[in-house]
């Protein structure tokens, strides 16, 4: 094992993969232009990638194209089990994802196989395979050798007293919770109940044109895991349009329905039964649904209930022709849309009228006692004439029941305790019984109807995990417990008082929520009644004051013409009055103006390590504070127009920046010796500066802490700061944040989470904490939870670039080039100077390592802008002429590179860029560029990371890699790959215990595939008796392979992995992760 990780190998059949997306071309009969002899044992492969990479192009251009397409040109990939498997995975999930609800029955059928994933094997013979599907995904398929008999790969069992005996049904106990998160319906098995599973079997739903129970089906409204539900009509009753819910798992739904009468609740007519299926009759009402409209406004980039009426629904189904019966899902037959007639003359008004209709409805349930427990968008019908109406009761629950008879829901709509509970259902394997009903009430249901009010208003599911990202159930019940940001955040026309309506909603302890959906009711109607909310605060002064207004215009109109008398009669002593509250206002925007500044500035000072930012930053600061006096006065900061609390706030506001402008100082100066740096005394004048701040109150401990610091280097920092890893009582977020971000000056990124997430707790809308702790959770390899926080941070800060740009580079790092090139064009939009952005856009387009490229002319412009607005010359003009050669231009190239090392490098980046470039002709000069890059910034990791990759792996000089990588760990204690890469040189040196520390610490920091990887080399590499280690070498190497290692030439290469690679376990190992991957 290359104990530094510095090049992965790459493999020679990525040339197809790379010329055809360099091509431009697209479509079945174009792949074979780009495939080898079909002889070539890589030949299947290939195919499966370019066949991958022409539908994902295929559905980020919004086409339609789907897998089945390619089946006539290419037999040979249906005929693979595994290959197809894989690929009808990642389809059944990118269809989910866009809410088109796939059929996993009708993928079993059409590719007669469970295109399920494979389930993670112990013992390492079935790893998962490389590509995930989204959790949004629902996949329920049912028949397949690993399913239970209720169906779905996806479910967890609500504990029963006891099994029923048969095999089938307690199979269910040994599913992993990983196959639980490949279904975002989740409907955990059912525990015994008096309704019959009533399992499908090998029965074949009836079809479209056929006569099924007195109905004539004329077509499918839609499709799911154990059910169709068509448009048909009632030939007994005059040929009346009905919908007929038809379905091979019968639920208590049907009892529910009948329960409930109201407007906004679809009602039932009758229940029909034929083994194995149950049918329900409802009337048809429409066919577009909640979801189909906010799809249908993302499609159109116009987010907004307001749309022109569309034909009937129901004359639509009446002039079908029964003889020639539409086909379900025919793209030359659409399906007609809903009269939207929402009354409201804007957005906001159509939203609350909607929610409120909505609202009625659900309090209807509640009064009789159903819970839904399944609210989403694709659960609310829009009926012709625009009203709103609940359906899909199949996991609703009466709470006047014994038991429950499905737990579960919809990942992105489902309540905290609602995924609590399933989390913990899943984890669940034993048969004994807990109390149900307990976890989910009806606050259960407002969370999940806040959520989708939350999406109308924004256009946003504030919980939806995007296309290709990766999250375990457990982070997301974390995730769930961490407030959201205020929808005034995304749309500033929803007024304060909706927002505190949502905030409410979606509190994450239901007893913080509306306590029925009668009080929502009441506060949504006194919203569109310009009434004040009697159960949630409305903090806006002058919303409240308007609504009066409103409610009152004689009485207003009257109160300002008695204003005017009294103007007219004291002019003059008002006109002084007028003139001091002129002054006031003045003073307390300015004091707003230095909070909103201080916003962007915390990051800028605490959170870069960029020195012209920084600089920047500095300057703005020193005019700041310099506007009230400081430094200079001794007594705190000169603002005598303020009221007290504005002075309150100010004051903190500017003590918080004296801190960081300390702090920003002795950053510049870090790597300096004390006594050889000239800014420490600035850095103590603006540590007084903050004392003064606090001025007759008590001064934080963190400015006696960073009065300590300005003496140490980052190094010295770290023993003082790992003795404090609790969290300090009565902090402020302004205390917890100066620690946070000299935490991370001193590379303790885990330990600057904590009072990070402290304030994202307290403050979900902190921009700079979402920010710091999205940037700590990258730099640990949690690249999952540091997507969610730069999203966090990108909604909070929308003219800040910065964000955006870490979310390309996560997913650049990922070879998912083209999200991460919609992330960096997001960025530039944001701020069209950003010339990093423009930089790495350029690299998504050329993509990693390609030979032919996606958008060569494209990258071209950009890395040229780059370099205008001052990129880092020796890197952009590098990867220019990559693009260029690409396209063709190799003149151009070639005085790209030359200029490249004419360029003397001014970075630590630069230097490294120029070592990467000249590591393979010249060694020696690639290490003195790597030693001038650490002597730049003796913080940066690649600098001493890369130094002790050509020590050991190109010089053979292990001795002098171990000392260098030990540099690396002690800069950056936090950096699992340089933890992992100690221990493995420590390992080869025979030092075996430091080895395994090492490598116990890099498996505590991150769970990353390579990580665990390097685990196994450290206890490969142990004596050839100790049985112990080689038994954990073996579990590491599985565990990587499960994860996703598949550097198999590295594998078969490295000399690391000789003491277990004769073992058959290795082998079986191998050989299954092989499989996969092919």
């Amino acid at each position: 094992m290359d104990a530094t990780a510095h090049v992965l190998t790459g493999n020679n059949r990525t040339r197809y993969i790379e010329a055809f997306e360099g091509s431009g071309r697209g479509g079945p009969k174009a792949l074979g232009a780009f495939l080898p002899p079909r002889a070539d044992p890589d030949y299947l492969w290939v195919l499966t990638e370019l066949v991958r990479s022409d539908l994902e192009h295929n559905r980020a251009a919004g086409n339609r194209r789907r897998l089945a397409d390619y089946r006539a040109d290419y037999p040979d990939l249906f005929a693979d089990p595994d290959l197809i498997r894989g690929l009808a995975s990642e389809e059944f999930a990118q269809l989910a994802a866009r809410g088109e609800n796939p059929d996993p029955d009708d993928y079993a059928w059409v590719y007669d196989r469970d295109t399920r994933p494979p389930l993670p094997d112990d013992l390492g013979r079935t790893p998962a395979p490389i590509r995930f599907l989204d959790i949004n995904s629902p996949w329920p398929p049912s028949g397949s050798p690993e399913s239970n008999s209720f169906g779905s790969m996806g479910e967890a069992p609500l504990p029963a007293a006891e099994t029923n005996g048969d095999p089938a049904t307690d199979e269910v106990f040994d599913l992993s919770l990983a196959d639980a998160l490949a279904t975002a319906r989740v409907q955990p098995a059912p525990a015994p109940a008096p309704v019959p599973s009533n399992p499908r079997g090998n029965a074949a739903f009836p079809v479209v044109g056929q006569t099924f129970l007195g109905f004539q089906l004329v077509s499918v409204l839609g499709t799911g895991a154990f059910a169709r539900v068509f448009l048909a009509e009632q030939t007994a009753l005059a040929n009346r349009p009905v919908a007929l819910k038809v379905t091979t798992r019968p639920t208590r739904e049907p009892q529910q329905l009948a329960k409930l009468r109201h407007t906004n609740i679809v009602p039932i007519h009758s229940v029909h039964d034929r083994s194995p299926f149950q049918a329900v009759c409802m009337p048809f009402l429409g066919r577009q649904t909640l979801a189909d409209l906010i799809q249908e406004c993302r499609d159109t980039g116009v987010f907004s209930l307001a749309r022109a009426p569309h034909a009937s629904t129901t004359q639509a189904a009446k002039t079908t022709a029964i003889g020639q019966p539409a086909p379900a899902f025919s793209p030359a037959v659409p399906a007609p849309r809903a009269r939207l007639g929402l009354p409201g003359t804007t957005h906001v008004d159509r939203v609350l009228w909607l929610m409120t209709r909505l609202a009625d409805g659900l309090a209807h349930a509640h009064d009789i006692g159903i819970l839904h427990l399944d609210l989403k968008p694709a659960n609310i019908l829009l009926a012709d004439d625009g009203q709103p109406l609940l359906l899909d009761f199949n996991l609703a629950f009466d709470v006047r029941a014994r038991d429950r008879q499905w737990a579960g829901g919809t990942l992105p709509y489902m309540a905290p305790e609602q995924l609590d509970e399933y989390y913990t259902r899943s984890l669940n394997r034993g048969p004994e019984r807990v109390s149900v009903g307990t976890c989910v009430d009806s606050r259960t249901d407002l969370f999940s109807l806040g959520v989708i009010f939350a999406e109308l208003l924004t256009g946003r599911n504030p919980f939806m995990v995007t296309d290709g990202e990766r999250a375990d159930l457990a982070t997301l019940v974390r995730l769930r417990r961490i407030p959201v940001p205020g929808v005034r955040s995304l749309n500033r026309a929803a007024p304060p008082a909706v927002e505190a309506i949502v905030r409410k909603l979606l509190h994450t302890d239901p007893a913080h929520r509306y306590q029925s959906a009668r009080h929502l009711l009441d506060d949504l109607e006194r919203q569109r009644q310009n009434l004040p909310l009697a159960h949630a605060v409305n903090p806006s002064f002058r919303e409240r004051l308007g609504k009066w207004r409103r409610r009152n215009p004689r009485v207003a109109a009257q109160v300002v013409l008695a204003c005017t008398v009294f103007a007219a009669a004291g002019l003059g002593g008002l006109a002084y009055q007028q003139a001091q509250v002129q002054t006031r206002a003045d003073a307390t925007a300015r004091a707003l103006g230095v909070a909103r500044e201080l916003t962007t500035l915390r990051v800028d000072l605490g959170a870069t390590d960029d020195p012209k930012i920084r600089a920047t930053a500095l300057d703005r600061g020193r005019e700041l504070l310099a506007a009230y006096g400081l430094p200079g006065k001794t007594d705190g900061p000169n603002a005598p127009d303020l009221s007290s609390d504005a002075r309150t706030a100010l004051v903190t506001d500017l003590g918080e920046l004296a801190l960081l402008m300390a702090h920003a100082e002795w950053m510049s100066e870090r790597h300096l010796a004390p006594g050889k740096r000239t800014r420490t005394d600035a850095a103590r004048t603006w540590n007084q500066v903050a004392a003064a701040c606090y001025a007759g109150r008590p001064i934080p401990r963190t400015i006696a802490d960073q009065d300590q610091m300005l003496a140490l280097t980052p190094a010295e920092l770290v023993p003082v700061f790992k003795g404090r890893e609790a969290l300090i009582e009565d902090e402020t977020n302004a205390d917890r944040y100066v620690r946070a971000v000299a935490l991370m000056a001193a590379g303790l990124h885990r330990l600057a989470a904590e009072p990070l997430a402290a304030i994202v707790d307290d403050d979900p809308t902190h921009f700079a904490a979402q920010f710091a702790l999205g940037y700590c959770d990258m730099v640990r390899s949690k690249h999952d939870s540091a997507l969610e926080r730069f999203r966090a941070a990108k909604s909070l800060a929308p003219g800040d670039p910065r964000p955006g740009y870490f979310r390309g580079i996560i997913l650049y790092n990922r070879r998912e080039y083209v999200r991460a090139e919609a992330e960096f064009t997001d960025s530039i939009k944001r701020n069209p100077d950003h010339a990093e952005s423009y930089r790495h856009r350029g690299m998504a387009r050329i993509g990693k390592g390609a030979k032919q490229i996606r958008n060569g002319r494209g990258a071209i412009d950009d890395f040229t802008r780059a370099l205008e607005l001052g990129a880092p010359p020796v890197v952009t003009y590098l990867s220019r002429a990559k693009a260029e050669e690409a396209v063709g231009d190799k003149a151009a190239a070639g005085r790209d590179r030359a200029a490249a090392a004419a360029a003397a490098p001014a970075t630590a980046d630069e230097y490294v860029a120029r070592g990467l470039l000249r590591v393979a002709t010249n060694p020696t000069g690639a290490l003195a560029d790597y030693a001038a890059a650490a002597e730049v910034n003796p913080q940066y990791l690649p600098a001493w990371h890369n130094q002790a990759h050509v020590l050991a792996e190109v010089l053979g000089q292990p001795k002098k890699a171990l000392e260098v990588e030990r540099k690396a760990v002690a800069c950056n204690p936090d950096f699992a790959l340089a933890r992992a890469g100690l221990g493995v040189l420590c390992a080869r040196l025979g030092r075996h215990d430091e080895g395994r520390q090492e490598a116990q610490k890099a498996l505590h920091l991150s769970d990353a595939p390579l990580i665990a990887y390097q685990a196994a080399c450290v206890y490969a590499l142990a004596p050839k008796d100790d049985q112990a280690a080689r038994t954990r070498a073996l579990d590491l190497f599985r565990q990587a392979l499960r994860t996703g290692y598949r550097d198999f030439a590295a594998i078969d290469a490295d000399k690391d992995m000789a003491g277990i690679r004769d073992l058959p376990e290795f082998r079986d190992a191998l050989r299954a992760a092989r499989e996969m991957a092919h």
